[in-house]
Order: structure tokens, then C-alpha cells, then sequence
């Protein structure tokens, strides 16, 4: 990282009367590194630390120098030991991100190793690809119902799919509750379009009752097991 440049900050006079100062501040949030200005207290004026306005400006005397002083050298020894240390941008926007850098390491530390490692598979071998570099907002309940619609298609058993459908959901509600990423969770109404009530036989057809009419059912009604 770019080493910052040495700062003497720059004093004012508040509307108050209050004397402040003004500099650069190197901060950390969710997109990584980023400059922010800052504006501190320094002293109240009274007969040891005020200001004089002449024509060439604001002179501050020497007790308010030297309390600027004190504050830009502690502020410059943090930038510049802060600026030692490699600060990577963590991504969390995209879905992608999001699991590999909140979700998965959230999972190892509370969810059993079996479940985690479940987790891992879906997501290479389903998931990543089909999000690809979406961001959470990108995303509806209409995409993600096409998608357990064309698993289906595909031939995927209907625990398998309950599976993906069941790690999708999870991750989304996780960045619905605990960071806000978006306002509700696109898999909570989302489901396929097709029938997945099957069985081994490609034309299974679900058992009926018999009707009153038929004769299964009068036989049953004369053997007793109605």
C-alpha cells in the first residue's frame, strides 16, 4: 500500500470559538482501505491558547501549535504503521464473495464438518456456476424457481435438489439477517415447476382410492378390508 505523506493538519476556528483541526484518516469498511477527512476538538480559546485574525490570516499561538503538534505526530505514527500492513478488499456483494468470504468461514466454526463439507460440493459442483458473479440484488425468486425448475429437468433426484435448494436459501438468509445485503430472501417462495413426486419407474402414476363403482372395491367391501 501507498505510504501516506507526512501531515501537519490544518487548525480553525469552530463557530463556537472553539479551536479544531483537520486531516486525513485512513479507514477500514466493507470495500477495504479508504482516505476519510477528519475534524477533532483541540481547545477551547482562553488567555493561554487562542488565535489572532491579521491580514495574512489566522496565527495561532505557540500552546495551540503544540497541541497540534502532539495529535499529528501520534495520528502520522498510526498512518504510517496502518500502511505497513496489506489491506485486501473483502467482497461480499457478490454472492459468490459473500460465501467465500463470510458464509463458509462462518460454517466451519458452527456447523458440523459433515454439514460443511456437504456444503462445499453443492456449491462446486452446482451453485458457483449457476451465480456466477451476481450480486444478491441481481437476483429474485423467479430466477431462482427457473433454476430448481431446470435441475428437475435435468433428471436430479428431488432430495438432491431439496439439497441445493436448502444451501441457496441458507446463504441468502444469512445475508438477509445478519447484514442486511438485501431486503428479503428470494428462495423463501421459490420452487419448481415441476412435478418431482417420482420413482424408479419413469411412469409412475400415485396410487388412487378405488371409487365406490368399481369392482376392486366391492370385493374389498366383501373380504372386510375396507
Amino acid at each position: 500500500m501507498k505510504q501516506p505523506r507526512h501531515q501537519q493538519g490544518q487548525l480553525y476556528i469552530a463557530a463556537n470559538g472553539s479551536i479544531r483541526l483537520k486531516f486525513w484518516s485512513t479507514v477500514i469498511n466493507g470495500k477495504g482501505a479508504e482516505r476519510k477527512r477528519r475534524d477533532v476538538f483541540v481547545c477551547q480559546q482562553d488567555s493561554t491558547h487562542y488565535a489572532e485574525k491579521r491580514a495574512d490570516g489566522v496565527i495561532f499561538n505557540n500552546e495551540v501549535l503544540a497541541i497540534r503538534d502532539r495529535l499529528m505526530l501520534a495520528e502520522n505514527d498510526k498512518q504510517r504503521a496502518f500502511h505497513k500492513t496489506p489491506v485486501h478488499r473483502v467482497d461480499i456483494h457478490t454472492i459468490a464473495g459473500f460465501w467465500e468470504n463470510v458464509y463458509l468461514p462462518w460454517a466451519w466454526n458452527e456447523l458440523r464438518k459433515s454439514t460443511v463439507k456437504c456444503y462445499v460440493h453443492i456449491w462446486k459442483s452446482d451453485l458457483r456456476t449457476h451465480f456466477g458473479e451476481m450480486t444478491f440484488l441481481d437476483y429474485s425468486t423467479v430466477m431462482a424457481s427457473r433454476y430448481l425448475t431446470s435441475l428437475a429437468e435435468r433428471g436430479l433426484k428431488a432430495s438432491t435438489i431439496s439439497h441445493i435448494r436448502a444451501l441457496a436459501s441458507a446463504i441468502f438468509g444469512h445475508a438477509v439477517k445478519h447484514y442486511g445485503l438485501l431486503p428479503t430472501n428470494p428462495w423463501s417462495e421459490a420452487g419448481s415447476s415441476k412435478n418431482n413426486n417420482r420413482q424408479k419407474g419413469k411412469n409412475f402414476i400415485p396410487s388412487r382410492k378405488p371409487s365406490p363403482s368399481s369392482k376392486r372395491y366391492l370385493l374389498r367391501i366383501q373380504i372386510g378390508l375396507h
